[in-house]
């Protein structure tokens, strides 16, 4: 399997581990978990905490239908569990197995038990997710983070930060990467990446396409 790594040494934790693996599923996979994102008519509304809305659509699962952000104060309904098709659950299982496959043999990764999924669906290059660090409450320190693009391709900005925070470290700003996520390509989060790291989607007006990103992660109870 062809696959790009940017590992980063950390003075104290764990590596920073990111993996670009182009082209992950086969010809006939892929067809088919495009024919299921396309009959998905259910989307859910995303707002900000302002409850100004967001155009990013998405839905989210949990194998045992636990809501997202649970030590959140307040509720939101886009982040209700939603029940998982046969087809997403037969997946998702799947994707274990193969992400499991992918970073053996590094100490540095955790090897995540994956229990959830968070689709989001970007109708067009005006829908954008804004520099954030994946929820420690529901996800760990340092979780394994695997996210499937599918569709257009975007730009994965990636942006060196003060450990834990959102704060960005410009001194070690020579550090930041962009990475295109194309049509059928996996990137792996790993060791460090949610502390010393945000990610986002930038706003591309003139990309017309659109773009669904599944992410697999392990929700810890």
């Amino acid at each position: 399997m062809i696959m790009e790594q940017y590992i980063i040494k950390e003075n104290d934790g764990n590596d920073s581990i990111f993996i670009f693996v182009p082209n992950f599923l086969d010809c006939r996979d892929l067809t088919k978990m495009k024919q299921e994102l396309n009959h998905i008519n259910d989307w859910k509304i995303t707002t900000k905490y302002d409850e100004t809305t967001i155009q990013r659509k998405q839905k989210w699962y949990q194998t045992d239908n636990k809501p997202f952000g649970k030590n959140w104060k307040k509720s939101y309904d886009r982040w209700k569990p939603n029940n998982y098709s046969e087809y997403l659950l037969k997946f998702q299982n799947n994707m274990q197995k193969n992400i499991s496959e992918i970073i053996e043999g590094n100490d540095s990764i955790l090897k995540p038990k994956i229990n959830s999924l968070l689709i989001n669906y970007y109708e067009d290059g005006n829908n954008c997710i804004t520099a954030h660090q994946d929820d420690k409450g529901s996800f760990g320190l340092e979780p394994t983070i695997a996210l499937l693009s599918i569709d257009g391709p975007r730009t994965f900005c990636l942006e060196r930060t003060i450990c834990d925070s959102l704060k960005r470290d410009k001194t070690n700003s020579h550090l930041n990467r962009n990475f295109i996520l194309s049509d059928n390509s996996l990137f792996i989060m790993a060791g460090g990446s949610q502390r010393y790291f945000c990610h986002s989607i930038k706003k591309e007006p003139t990309n017309n396409n659109s773009r669904y990103s599944l992410t697999f992660r392990e929700f810890i109870y």
